[in-house]
């Protein structure tokens, strides 16, 4: 039975509701752009990176895996996405750099195979085409 003084707490969370509601989207980085007056953002749970203007006007972009999260930007292949950002930062050519933990990657599943990696990767954001290319 669910609940109880002996149940363990939920496997997808802390078992405290209030710990479990702030940590949503597990902010897992945050930095100061070397680029532009923007803040960068690393959600884990999220699979998003998300830059805001210092001067407080909200959004300026949006760069996500998931569709679901309204990405300003898309990518050229579906092995170009990331899963489960951590240490995003935007270089001062405009790039951004982060750790692609890749958990949440498509087809990832224990025991851990070939589609189970994590990277380090960057991107050129092609503001234009709306395009997060790889470039390394």
């Amino acid at each position: 039975m669910r609940g109880g003084a002996d149940s363990p707490p939920a496997a997808c969370g802390t078992g405290d509701s209030i710990s479990d509601a702030l940590a949503w989207s597990h902010a897992s980085s945050a930095r100061e752009s070397q680029y532009k007056s923007t803040y960068i953002v690393a959600y884990r749970n999220l699979n998003a990176v998300v830059a805001y203007a210092m001067d407080g006007a909200g959004v300026s972009w949006v760069l996500s895996s998931e569709a679901s999260m309204g990405s300003d930007f898309g990518f050229e292949s579906a092995g170009d996405r990331f899963y489960q950002p951590h240490d995003a930062t935007q270089l001062a050519n405009g790039h951004v750099l982060l750790m692609d933990d890749g958990l949440d990657r498509p087809n990832c599943t224990a025991p851990f195979g070939k589609r189970c990696f994590s990277r380090a990767i960057e991107y050129e954001l092609d503001t234009r085409a709306k395009v997060a290319r790889v470039v390394w």
